[in-house]
């Protein structure tokens, strides 16, 4: 992640690339000379508007501009929580496409005969060397006719978990139990530790989206993780049925021992640690089973924030509504009737709202009246007068809405997929959710890891008052168009 100077440093630079001296520059800007002084020397930050000002007057490139604004952001909050948010964005960005990789790179399994390995050495140096190793260990496992599932106790290293999730990626493991024991970092003792959580979370999602519960991950706490570089021996193990992978602290050492005594000693440790850990996240895929989980989140809740491409329409359908679009003869339909209608009456109890979506999602439904919220095949379109409606109630929610806060992002500073949602129910539960189109199914990831529960949290209260969303004007102006087109429709 790109590390901006400060901006004291960065103003000074362009000021003095600029050719004009302090006093010059408050003149032409109308921004108090001791505040620009101040400013440069690291004493005082400026208001946001005289930072607009000066780069308009040192005539900044749009990119010196930028660097100008993010590092004045970054001084404002912190240097952590400003990387924690850079980190939170690009996840929410990339989810899909994580997804959409390591869905395109599992290949449909073969059958395949598998040679049992008895390899006569023990030891193994060397990055590739050791990848070749796992590789062949891997298959064994995946293929093999006997398997016990494969269980990791290793530290966060990038570039040895890229390469260990593209193998895994590059098979079919559907049929194969993975399962991982990850250090989180509760006291950090630099600044690189302070987003461990975020960038572990970042490396696995797309595996917990395609393996669900035949990927189990125990989470737990750890007060100091270590450089890499301080540790010694073989910290770090991969179980396989009948083999451990024993790996040095650099991950370029690899140990293989087989005796089945000693194999049993670690997968007892693992066991015993596993037993001590908590589960990191839940799967699912049922939606009754998403309905009512989220009732219960948000019973006693008194916040809830999430972000996705259409805005949140569910609350404002009643049951009278619900019961005309949902498809007759469709399992569990009194139940889902039930649910959205008690949904939607608890919707308008919580206080503390907070919804972030896109001008496509508005466009399509309004289009389209196809609800994302509601699964493929689980109801028919709205009509244009249903539309309407439910339009007309959101521009309603959009413009009172006391303790509510429903935006348009700005798709061009922060494009998410339309496939992707996420949201945070009073800061005790993350729910990461993906419509697969091909399968045509949700999965939702439902973590309660407090870490990372308050940085979506955070990002999302951030996002709702930075330059990622549209103005309340902006927002009712485009909701209003597509009320006028679809008023249109009607009276045709």
């Amino acid at each position: 992640m790109l590390m901006l100077p400060p901006f004291s440093e960065l103003l000074k630079q362009y000021i003095q690339a600029s050719g004009v001296t302090v006093y010059q520059l408050a003149k032409i800007s109308g921004v108090n000379r001791t505040s620009i002084q101040k400013a440069i020397k690291g004493e005082r930050l400026p208001q946001i508007e005289s930072v607009k000002v000066l780069a308009s007057k040192l005539n900044l490139t749009a990119a010196e501009c930028e660097m100008l604004m993010e590092a004045y952001e970054m001084e404002c909050c912190g240097r952590n929580l400003y990387i924690q948010r850079k980190y939170v964005k690009y996840l929410i960005e990339s989810m899909a496409l994580f997804y959409e990789r390591a869905k395109m790179a599992v290949c449909v399994r073969q059958s395949v005969e598998v040679q049992l390995i008895r390899p006569k050495r023990k030891v193994f140096t060397g990055e590739y060397t050791i990848g070749c190793l796992l590789e062949t260990f891997l298959k064994r496992e995946a293929y093999g006719r006997e398997h016990r599932g494969i269980c990791l106790s290793i530290t966060f290293a990038h570039g040895f978990y890229d390469r260990f999730m593209s193998l895994i990626g590059e098979m079919d493991f559907r049929e194969l139990e993975i399962r991982q024991i990850i250090d989180f970092v509760k006291t950090p003792v630099s600044m690189e530790r302070d987003n461990q959580n975020l960038r572990v979370l970042t490396k696995i999602v797309p595996y917990l989206l395609i393996r669900g519960e035949g990927y189990r991950v125990y989470q737990r706490y750890v007060n100091i993780l270590e450089d890499d570089g301080c540790r010694i021996g073989f910290p770090n193990s991969i179980l396989f049925s009948d083999y451990v992978f024993l790996l040095s602290a650099d991950f370029k050492t690899v140990y293989l021992e087989e005796d089945m005594e000693v194999v049993k000693f670690y997968r007892d440790s693992f066991e015993h640690q596993a037993e001590q850990a908590v589960n990191l996240f839940k799967h699912s895929v049922d939606v009754i089973a998403m309905g009512e989980h989220f009732m219960r989140c948000d019973e006693a809740g008194n916040s809830l924030f999430w972000i996705e491409e259409q805005p949140c329409f569910i609350p404002m359908c009643r049951e009278k509504l619900v019961r005309k679009v949902l498809m007759e003869g469709l399992p569990y339909r009194e139940q889902a009737v039930e649910l959205v209608d008690k949904r939607s009456r608890q919707f308008y109890d919580i206080k503390n709202k907070i919804g972030l979506f896109t001008e496509e999602g508005l466009a399509e439904f309004a289009s389209t009246g196809v609800l994302k919220d509601i699964p493929v095949g689980y109801a028919r379109p709205f009509t244009s007068e249903e539309r309407l409606c439910l339009l007309e109630n959101l521009y309603e929610e959009v413009a009172g809405g006391e303790g509510e806060v429903l935006r348009m992002i700005n798709t061009r500073l922060f494009p998410i997929s339309r496939h992707i949602s996420v949201s945070v129910h009073s800061m005790k539960e993350l729910s990461l959710y993906l419509f697969d189109e091909d399968e045509a199914r949700y999965h939702c990831i439902e973590i309660e890891e407090y870490t990372l529960v308050h940085a979506f949290y955070d990002f999302i209260k951030y996002a709702a008052q930075s330059k990622y969303v549209c103005s309340k004007t902006d927002t009712l102006s485009a909701i209003q168009f597509y009320i006028e087109k679809l008023k249109i429709e009607v009276q045709k």
